[in-house]
């Protein structure tokens, strides 16, 4: 299945979710197909012994600068409500993997994120570019 018009699409509530691509910075999205290796070395003659054990995505992006507290709660709030585990800040979602030009879905949590904030005009909060990532588990 190549590209479907999301990047993140985090499943769970009433309707999936797909994080609007105007929220993002659109040069900023990033994301790496990562190999987990178990045990691997290198032996006596320097040649790579590796046990790949998994295939994983980890992405992130940045949002556009200047979004407003409105935009932000809205993301926020869309993706809280869709934690399947809470402490963990863990959802399920479908990412777009351009590596595979396919998507991967799985359980991906959502690290401590810093958001600035740029100024405040008229009592409306505006924010720095704020970089979300997404961390999969590797289910």
């Amino acid at each position: 299945m190549a590209f479907s018009n999301y990047l993140i699409q985090i499943s769970g509530g009433t309707t999936a979710y797909n994080v609007p691509l105007e929220y993002m910075n659109e040069k900023s999205y990033k994301c790496t197909f990562s190999t987990l290796d178990l045990d691997s070395y290198r032996d006596a003659n320097g040649v790579l012994h590796r046990n790949a054990v998994l295939q994983t995505p980890h992405l992130t992006f940045d949002t556009r600068p200047l979004l407003r507290h409105t935009d932000i709660d809205d993301l926020w709030s869309n993706i809280r409500d869709r934690y399947i585990i809470s402490m963990e800040k863990c959802v399920l979602a479908s990412v777009y993997v351009p590596e595979k030009n396919d998507y991967y879905t799985g359980k991906f949590y959502v690290p401590d994120t810093e958001m600035t904030i740029s100024s405040i005009k008229n009592g409306i909060i505006f924010y720095e570019p704020i970089t979300f990532e997404f961390i999969g588990y590797g289910d």
